[in-house]
């Protein structure tokens, strides 16, 4: 069997008088999984979130029975120190390639590798020797060893979803020794990017003294393999939405508001690496040098709500709020605003409708490991009729090479992109587009 192992699960417990309850959560990594559940035996196991002790036994329960998943019930005083320290403090902004936002607290490293040792613990307790694991992301870089010593023989792999940070930025981490040695327990280890591998191996290489030949490490008498995965969609999923008669009523009611105007489009989570205020500062620039435009679009910025109790995102929330403020109150007029801005989560029938209608996506994070939006936003377009505005600094600019992109630091850039997007002939749209789909599709 195939056990997927990540920080949060598919189904996370939500509290509520009497009986728990279990709800779906959103994210990159559920919407990748689903395809593959649907094929195989998957047992995915992973933090519901915080259960009363009195819960845990039906919160364990129902796990099983509605998501094939197994809890690891983490102790509360771990979890800040965890989750919102070291993973979120630490190892986000350093990863993402901005050590000057990392903190370095001994107490939240300390707390990082306590929850790796009872996730590998959690593991060896359910699972059985034919198994094979496949460790998710930056929260669990420590397991990979872990389990190795428990199950020398046990197949192993793990798969990173942001970046890697070069060597002159990881070794800003006091632990990084540590943190390479607990990946290395693993038989195969996957990135999404050949740049974000060859960090990584760069890093073996200065910092541990191991070296490769074509991605192959032999380290401790065992090798393992490095290799570059990047993460697709469910292609058919998103390209067979517009027909979806729920999809195609929003369709028709987002017309039905637009009229003659083009919409586009930005979404993304709440997060300082997703480039939302430079993505404002390029659509301010737009509607100075390109007054004519002025009421005949609509952009619609969504932000999904993320990690809203750490400071900084509180901080980057109100930042936001106040720059579309401004820019409204500029630029707006009785019957128009350029910015329509919308805080929450969305459902999958009214992203597939913004997808299929939107004229352009501006999808332009400042740092990137991959990025499913731009994917997704091309799949559910059969037509070939958008345009995809995509930062280089996202992985899937490495694929997306038909898209326009940009530097997202270049606020000029954004804007004569956003321009040549809106004034692009519907041939080149299409061709441009269908080189895309091609790609996604057979990948």
């Amino acid at each position: 069997m195939l056990v997927v192992v990540s920080n949060r699960l598919p189904g996370a417990y939500r509290s509520a008088p009497g009986a728990p309850t279990l709800a779906a959560t959103p994210g990159g990594l559920s919407v990748g999984f689903d395809a593959l559940r649907k094929r195989r035996p998957v047992l995915w196991v992973g933090w519901p979130g915080s259960v009363p002790p009195s819960q845990r036994g039906e919160v364990t329960r129902r796990l099983a029975e509605d998501f094939g998943c197994a809890p690891v019930f983490l102790p509360e005083r771990l979890v800040k120190r965890y989750y919102e320290g070291f993973c979120n403090r630490t190892l986000w902004p350093l990863f993402h390639s901005l050590p000057t936002r990392a903190a370095y607290d001994a107490s939240e490293w300390k707390a990082y590798r306590q929850v790796n040792a009872l996730f590998a613990d959690r593991l060896v307790e359910i699972t059985g020797d034919d198994d094979t694991f496949w460790i998710q992301d930056y929260h669990l870089m420590l397991v990979p060893q872990l389990l190795r010593e428990r199950r020398p023989n046990a197949r192993i792999g793990f798969f990173l979803h942001i970046p890697f940070p070069s060597y002159d930025t990881l070794r800003l981490l006091p632990w990084h020794r540590e943190v390479l040695g607990g990946l290395a327990g693993a038989d195969l280890i996957g990135f999404h990017t050949y740049d974000y591998a060859q960090a990584y191996l760069s890093c073996l290489r200065r910092l541990l003294g191991m070296d490769n030949i074509l991605g192959e490490v032999l380290a401790g008498g065992r090798a393992f393999q490095v290799d570059v995965f990047p993460m697709g969609i469910d292609f058919g999923r998103f390209a067979a939405a517009g027909a979806e008669p729920a999809v195609v009523e929003h369709i028709e009611r987002l017309r039905g508001r637009l009229g003659p105007r083009a919409l586009t489009l930005s979404i993304s989570r709440l997060d300082y690496t997703k480039g939302v205020p430079e993505l404002l500062d390029g659509l301010e620039l737009f509607l100075v040098e390109h007054p004519e435009w002025r009421g005949r679009f609509q952009h619609l910025l969504v932000v999904v709500p993320s990690r809203e109790r750490v400071a900084g995102y509180r901080e980057l929330k109100r930042e936001i709020d106040e720059r579309v403020g401004r820019l409204n109150g500029r630029f707006g007029t009785v019957d128009w605003t350029p910015v329509r801005y919308i805080y929450r989560y969305l459902p999958f029938e009214e992203l597939a409708a913004l997808y299929a209608t939107a004229d352009v996506a501006l999808v332009t994070p400042t740092r990137d490991g991959m990025n499913l939006i731009a994917k997704e936003y091309l799949a559910a377009q059969p037509d070939g009729h958008g345009v995809l505005v995509l930062s280089e600094m996202a992985g899937a600019a490495r694929e997306l090479t038909e898209a326009l992109i940009v530097n997202p630091n270049s606020t000029q850039e954004v804007s004569r992109a956003l321009f040549a997007a809106l004034v692009m002939p519907a041939a080149e749209r299409k061709r441009r587009s269908d080189a895309m789909r091609a790609r996604l599709q057979a990948n």
